[in-house]
C-alpha cells in the first residue's frame, strides 16, 4: 500500500537554545506521542441534546521515548533536564512525524525517567512527559 509510512522515519530532536536549533537524540528505539483536546460541554437545561465547545478547550500533548543510554550531547541534555537541573525540568523538543517535515514543537516537562542496566546487555533508558505552555503543529 502506498503511504504508509516506517516507525523508523520519525524522530525527537532536543534543543539546547530555547527552540533555536534542534539536535536528533541518539540511541531512541521508540517513541510516542499523544494529542488531547479538551472540549467543553455548555449542555443545558433547554438543550434536547449534548452540546459541546471544541475551541475553547485544553489542548496538551504528552508522550513517551525509550531506547539506548548514549554519550550524544542531545542524549545528555535530555538526561540533564529530567533532573531538573536545566531550566526547572523544561526541555524543548520536536517531534518530526516522517521526512515530509511535519513536527509537534514547544517545552514540555519530563515528568518521568528510568534506566535500566541488565548484565551483559545494553543500558537502557525511557521517559515521559507533557506539554508545559503551546504546542506548535507545522505541516510541511
Amino acid at each position: 500500500m502506498a503511504g504508509e509510512i516506517c516507525g523508523s522515519e520519525y524522530v525527537v530532536q532536543i534543543s539546547t537554545d530555547s527552540g533555536s536549533t534542534y539536535t536528533t537524540i541518539a540511541g531512541c528505539t521508540a517513541h510516542d506521542i499523544t494529542q488531547t483536546n479538551e472540549i467543553v460541554d455548555i449542555t443545558n437545561k433547554d438543550s434536547r441534546s449534548q452540546a459541546l465547545i471544541a475551541s475553547c478547550g485544553k489542548i496538551s500533548v504528552s508522550g513517551n521515548i525509550s531506547g539506548f543510554i548514549s554519550s550524544n550531547a542531545a542524549f545528555v541534555s535530555l538526561r540533564t533536564a529530567s533532573v531538573g537541573s536545566s531550566a526547572g525540568g523544561l526541555v524543548y523538543l520536536k517531534f518530526l512525524e516522517d521526512t515530509g517535515g511535519n513536527d509537534f514543537e514547544g517545552t514540555f516537562v519530563i515528568q518521568s525517567w528510568q534506566q535500566n542496566s541488565p548484565d551483559k546487555e545494553g543500558a537502557t533508558f525511557s521517559c515521559s512527559f507533557t506539554s508545559s505552555g503551546d504546542i506548535a503543529y507545522t505541516v510541511a
